[in-house]
């Protein structure tokens, strides 16, 4: 479910690199006004929880976008229940297949993390409960069309709940790490699923001082309202473009 994109430290290196990726000039960081803005932290599915500190965020981004004179108000998207169970199917059963020559051949295997190896298995078995489907992401595309004839930008978290401790994939519990995975970053596989354009910016700290974020999502073809929209965030809650280890004097 991941996008090819660009990471960049300001806003106008990310409309940069989206000019540069798609041969277009430049966008115009200027939002028109009165832009029609959702706020949401609800889940794409059930069980899943966000953080308040993340939540907070989502406000604050709110907040500032009502003194830049936009529409703000909270909202929810519909998320089909076949979406929960398409998105886990797709996640271990798309590298299953790419997985398949090696672990065809046992010089290979014997190469690959165990991590690895037990996520392809899982993706078979996934795969043959629910197997990826062609027509999935044209079924989510349509289904939050209404929502964005009301809204022209979505703002929720980027992820549900703060960075899990930092180890190498492969060590520990493959199960713990996809339950993990799971609950740390669903906010935003749905809308990748889809095709719908996004964006995140840091909004605040949270626990432990680490960052916070926000997504932004948008109608298709929509970047260039997002940049302008995450330009103003950026002009309201400027961040540092180094993390502080790395600051020069």
């Amino acid at each position: 479910m991941s996008e090819n994109g660009p990471l960049t430290t300001t806003v106008e290196d990310a409309a940069l690199m989206l000019a540069v990726m798609s041969g277009e000039p430049p966008v115009d960081l200027d939002a028109p006004a009165g832009v029609r803005i959702a706020l949401s932290v609800k889940p794409p599915a059930a069980g899943l929880v966000v953080h308040p500190a993340l939540k907070a965020s989502v406000g604050e981004a709110g907040r500032f976008l009502r003194e830049h004179g936009h529409t703000v108000e909270s909202a929810e998207p519909r998320y089909p229940l076949w979406v929960a169970l398409a998105v886990n199917a797709r996640w271990p059963a798309l590298p299953a297949r790419d997985a398949a020559p090696f672990l065809a051949d046992p010089g290979l295997k014997a190469r690959l993390e165990t991590g690895t190896v037990r996520h392809a298995r899982a993706g078979r078995i996934a795969a043959a409960i629910r197997p990826p489907r062609a027509s999935d992401r044209e079924r989510f595309r349509a289904a939050p069309a209404p929502f964005f004839e009301r809204y022209d930008v979505l703002i929720m978290p980027t992820p549900a709940q703060p960075a899990p401790p930092a180890r190498r994939w492969g060590e520990g519990s493959w199960l713990r790490s996809f339950v993990t995975s799971g609950r740390y970053a669903p906010m935003t596989v749905a809308w990748n699923l889809a095709g719908y354009p996004a964006a995140t910016v840091p909004m605040g700290t949270g626990p432990k001082g680490l960052p916070t974020a926000v997504q932004l999502v948008g109608r298709p073809a929509g970047e260039p309202l997002l940049l302008a929209i995450a330009a103003q965030l950026q002009r309201s809650n400027p961040w540092p473009r180094h993390a502080p280890a790395y600051r020069t004097p």
